[in-house]
């Protein structure tokens, strides 16, 4: 069934986890994206924090789908071009925004697919209070750290793990 998340079309996925999983369709990619597929590494952060991506490089492992929830918020930004492109050098495939980006990051400028509700340059430059690791509400779907995540064009899903699968 793994490497169905790769090749088979997300609206078939969809159907197979519903009603859960599928995340707002508000959280676009910023840029054309291919079809990504990895376990998700997860964060909660404040509106304008993005002192805490230090704290995440140190976590991602290759093939992380970096999946940061702000709950939404579209006041100022917890992400910049900069954190998305050093997330990408970590190892990240891929990076699902709950929030805004500070300015645009296309895959072909961070080396990631990146999905976002937005651009806002502001951040307030607060200490960080992100709590990594932890299980998050990104885009109205239940996600947690080790979940797979597949997403593209058409949307993001978040399939769940059960008791009786293993987590890689």
């Amino acid at each position: 069934m793994k490497e169905d998340y790769k090749t088979k079309p997300l609206s078939e996925l969809c159907d197979a986890c519903a009603p859960f999983g599928g995340m707002d369709a508000k959280i676009v990619p910023c840029g054309p994206v291919g079809r990504i597929a990895g376990p998700a590494l997860t964060a909660r952060v404040h509106p304008g924090d993005h002192a805490y991506v230090a704290a995440l490089e140190k976590q991602v492992c290759k093939g992380d789908i970096v999946v940061i929830s702000a709950g939404g918020n579209e006041t100022c930004a917890v992400l910049d071009q900069k954190d998305c492109l050093s997330l990408a050098l970590c190892g990240a495939a891929g990076i699902i925004v709950d929030g805004l980006l500070f300015e645009p990051a296309e895959e072909a400028a961070v080396g990631v697919p990146v999905f976002a509700r937005g651009i806002r340059p502001v951040f307030l430059h607060a200490a960080t209070r992100a709590e990594i690791g932890v299980p998050v509400s990104c885009g109205g779907a239940a996600v947690c750290a080790g979940d797979t995540i597949v997403a593209d064009g058409d949307g993001i899903l978040c399939i769940r793990h059960t008791n009786t699968e293993k987590k890689e």
